[in-house]
């Protein structure tokens, strides 16, 4: 059997660059609750719509390669250039797709680094409730000068 010159070396290098990809992750996501029935229930919105956060993900799939790339290219990280793609993302499907009716969906939004994701993810969604039980007293507010308006 032949013996392949600097093989070993080669193999090392691989390795050292699948523990890189392997280390790297990014989700970009939504924490409310009801954030995956939205996004699965074909249904009409005021505001937004149904799929979004796929839906700008196909849409941006270019852009967010290039950005992916250029990032990778000037930090060398592949971490960082899926951190800065997959905010570009969250952005896109925040300001132009998701639902709004009360702003918890849309505050709920995170980008986040697989060894971060639960510290983040647990930051939007407390970001998010508190959003949601604001709307819900200014909801139960107007509620009650509806009832007083009605007595008097």
């Amino acid at each position: 059997m032949a013996d392949v010159v600097g093989l070993k070396r080669v193999q090392q290098a691989i390795r050292r660059l699948a523990e890189k990809y392997d280390e790297a992750g990014v989700t970009v996501g939504y924490t409310q609750r009801y954030a995956i029935h939205v996004h699965e229930r074909k249904a009409s919105h005021p505001t937004g719509q149904w799929k979004y956060l796929e839906t700008p993900a196909r849409k941006l799939k270019g852009e967010i390669a290039k950005i992916f790339l250029r990032v990778l290219k000037r930090t060398g990280s592949i971490e960082k250039a899926l951190l800065v793609a997959g905010l570009r993302l969250q952005r896109e499907s925040q300001d132009k797709f998701v639902p709004v009716l009360t702003g918890a969906l849309k505050a709920s939004a995170f980008t986040a680094r697989a060894k971060d994701i639960e510290a983040v993810a647990n930051a939007a969604f407390s970001v998010s409730e508190r959003k949601r039980m604001e709307n819900v007293r200014k909801s139960k507010g107007q509620q009650a000068i509806r009832q007083t308006a009605k007595l008097l």
